[in-house]
């Protein structure tokens, strides 16, 4: 992968300097295992968020119903 002095030899990297293809690796390792575990912390949180407001939702069927049952 890696040549001291000399160009890149991965073949997604070929002819990049080797600093600048160390970069892109370190990049794309970060992305490969970061990205997945936030994708994640995101569905979890939109998750509850839904669930929140769904259950809001269903409190206020509700009053609004037994509002509406004692006005009958």
């Amino acid at each position: 992968m890696l040549r001291k002095g000399g160009l890149c030899q991965h073949p997604a990297l070929i002819g990049m300097t080797n600093c600048r293809c160390a970069c892109a690796m370190r990049s794309l390792t970060i992305a490969v295992h970061v990205l997945p575990v936030l994708m994640w912390r995101v569905a979890a949180w939109l998750s509850t968020q839904h669930a929140a407001r769904r259950d809001d939702l269903q409190r206020r069927t509700i009053a609004q119903t037994s509002t509406a049952l004692e006005y009958q």
